[in-house]
């Protein structure tokens, strides 16, 4: 019988172990990718991965002809915060300076284990919000 119970607790462990134990922004997959540049015109980028991470950005030169030219940059992050809420910051970069907007949603995004503690841990470095 303790024989029995010590197989059922091994095979307990080995069945939750992928999920508890490894973490799983290794295994991130790129869901989608995006790139155009297109010279002076200017340039577009996304990306999705399977952990929650959404990339985007866009980007062009004003009058790039002119001593005056001016790169003007919009863009977008954002992640899923380790209580499951969406963590996204919207920016603009120009001639003013660079001006993020900041938001974290109050509802819940349940991507059940492909986000991985570490990674959004690291993504919070420095991006306290409060």
């Amino acid at each position: 019988m303790n024989n029995f119970v010590l197989f059922v607790l091994f095979v307990i462990v080995i069945i939750a172990c992928p999920s508890l134990c490894l973490d799983n922004s290794k295994d991130a997959r790129i869901l989608s990718y995006e790139n155009d540049n297109i010279g002076l015109a200017g340039y577009n980028f996304k990306f999705e991965t399977s952990d929650g991470i959404l990339r985007e950005e866009h980007g062009e030169i004003s009058d790039p002809e002119s001593d005056n030219a001016i790169l003007r940059v919009r863009g977008s992050y954002s992640y899923i915060t380790p209580d499951g809420r969406m963590f996204t910051v919207r920016y603009t970069a120009d001639d003013q300076g660079y001006r993020p907007e900041i938001s974290v949603s109050d509802d819940s995004f349940d991507l059940g284990d492909r986000v991985g503690t570490p990674v959004i841990i690291s993504l919070q470095a420095g991006n306290a919000v409060g």
